[in-house]
């Protein structure tokens, strides 16, 4: 082999290797990147579902009152009633 086809090989061959190193070296900083953003993502979601869950809690207490306050309003109902009977027998003694 001539001296000039001993170079290109060895010059085509150190330009694939170089290649290969700078294409390892982006692949590693792509995966760190997208890392990172994953990461954020999973951050950012995870700050909504607490708001989520933060208002549904708040919803479901404020609907807990509202039953309290109702059932407060049917035990009174129910004692007046009970008492206006009382009272009615009364009357028509």
């Amino acid at each position: 082999m001539s001296d000039a086809v001993i170079v290109a090989l060895i010059t085509v061959t150190a330009n694939i290797i170089i290649q290969v190193f700078s294409a390892a070296s982006q692949s590693k900083q792509l995966l760190e990147k997208l890392k990172a953003e994953q990461q954020l993502a999973d951050a950012n979601l995870q700050a909504k579902l607490d708001t989520f869950q933060a208002v549904q809690n708040e919803r479901i207490d404020e609907l807990r009152r509202q039953v309290e306050k109702h059932n407060g309003v049917l035990e009174r109902t129910f004692k007046l009633e009970k008492d206006v009977a009382v009272i009615a027998a009364k009357v028509k003694e």
